[in-house]
């Protein structure tokens, strides 16, 4: 079990300078001055206070993220004028509104502040989108930006795990100030916080039959979520996205299972999506897609392929 409060527990040092870097009066005045400066990775870790993050999405909507001084993404976006730095994960979000747009379920699965799942609504009104978070803390700004982006009916917040059995973890309500801690995974092991309830998408989704598409970023849980949804992916063949670290420990289970349901797997890179013999994964480029689609059905549907 991994206590994720002492992971999350920044240096003395640290915590002082994000305290004066916040400060309203000290942050307002700087943020002007440094958005005129040319983007650097230095500017980009400056956290912004009382502002909102805009992407701009391929068909000209728009969603916000909240409280880029706490979000990590919202902040990326707010430097980055609107765009994700890597062009990797650029193509993750891309390929997952391409895929969803003719989808009816979309699986947003350690959603953190909700980006894919607000995303895929916006672009597609006929769709559901299912958020699941189980850090407090994210899931009460994943809520706001719900809010926010006006998709309370088509959105639905669970502050609850996926994993291959019914139990249930402890989860501080809080780990502090800073920015939400986006690497907290089903062996969190505190002795006190809020109870989580960890489910299994089968159960959560028996009955649900169709096109559907997941987002995968559960910090190497990703094989507990594929096997406790087995009955979901035999009976309806979802396009998965999916990070794998790597320090991810069931690649080949991962594998075997994707092979026995007929599906590709392709590399989320920045020159495109690359189809792949197996998952090996890299430092950089952590997204991977596994679909029963063919690389000319993908190409069909926009998404860009790299040359092979």
């Amino acid at each position: 079990m991994t206590s994720y409060v002492d992971l999350t527990r920044r240096p003395l040092l640290r915590r002082v300078a994000w305290r004066i870097i916040t400060n309203r009066r000290i942050n307002k005045a700087l943020i002007p001055i440094l958005e005129y400066l040319p983007p650097s990775d230095t500017v980009a870790k400056i956290p912004v206070v009382g502002r909102t993050a805009i992407l701009t999405l391929s068909d000209g909507s728009t969603i916000k993220l909240l409280e880029p001084d706490r979000c990590h993404i919202a902040k990326e976006l707010f430097w980055g004028r609107g765009k994700l730095h890597s062009a990797a994960d650029r193509l993750a979000l891309e390929t997952a509104i391409a895929l969803s747009a003719h989808a009816d379920l979309f699986l947003d699965i350690g959603s953190y502040t909700g980006l894919f799942a607000i995303a895929v609504a916006q672009s597609n009104p006929k769709l559901l989108s299912y958020a699941y978070e189980i850090v407090p803390d994210n899931f009460l700004l994943l809520w706001r930006n719900v809010i926010a982006n006006d998709l309370v009916a088509r959105v639905a917040p669970q502050l609850i795990g996926l994993g291959d059995e019914k139990t249930e973890i402890r989860i501080p309500d809080s780990f502090g100030a800073g920015t939400l801690a986006s690497s907290v995974a089903l062996d969190a092991g505190e002795n006190t916080g809020v109870k989580i309830p960890v489910e299994r998408l089968d159960d959560q989704h028996a009955s649900f039959s169709g096109r559907a598409v997941f987002k995968i970023d559960v910090e190497t849980f990703e094989w507990q979520v594929l096997s406790g949804g087995q009955n979901f992916i035999a009976r309806n063949r979802p396009d998965i996205i999916c990070e794998v670290l790597r320090r991810a420990t069931k690649i080949p289970e991962i594998q075997a299972l994707l092979s026995e349901y007929g599906y590709r797997i392709f590399h989320c890179t920045s020159s495109g999506l690359r189809l792949s013999g197996s998952i090996v994964p890299t430092v950089a480029e952590r997204d991977w897609l596994f679909t029963t689609r063919t690389p000319t059905e993908l190409s069909a549907l926009g998404i860009s392929l790299a040359a092979q």
